[in-house]
């Protein structure tokens, strides 16, 4: 098993210049040649402050929402 975290600071160059900061925490577990990460992810924006990506409201829905982030990665 392997942990890792993050750690964040954008300034505002992909946000229309509102900073933020963002954080991740989590683990990878390894089987044979398979690996399965799963992380914690995280702003310090809330729901509704993280500027504008589209063309309505309802493509920002979940925009800055924590989420659980699972990978599933195989090396052959």
């Amino acid at each position: 098993m392997t942990l890792k975290a993050s750690l964040g600071y954008e300034d505002g160059a992909f946000a229309y210049g509102d900073s933020k900061l963002d954080w991740s925490i989590g683990a990878s577990f390894a089987y044979k040649n398979f690996t399965l990460p799963a992380a914690y992810v995280d702003t310090n924006k809330s729901k509704g402050e993280t500027g504008y990506f589209g063309n309505s409201p309802a493509d920002i829905k979940h925009a800055g929402d924590a989420a659980v982030v699972f990978t599933l990665g195989a090396s052959f």
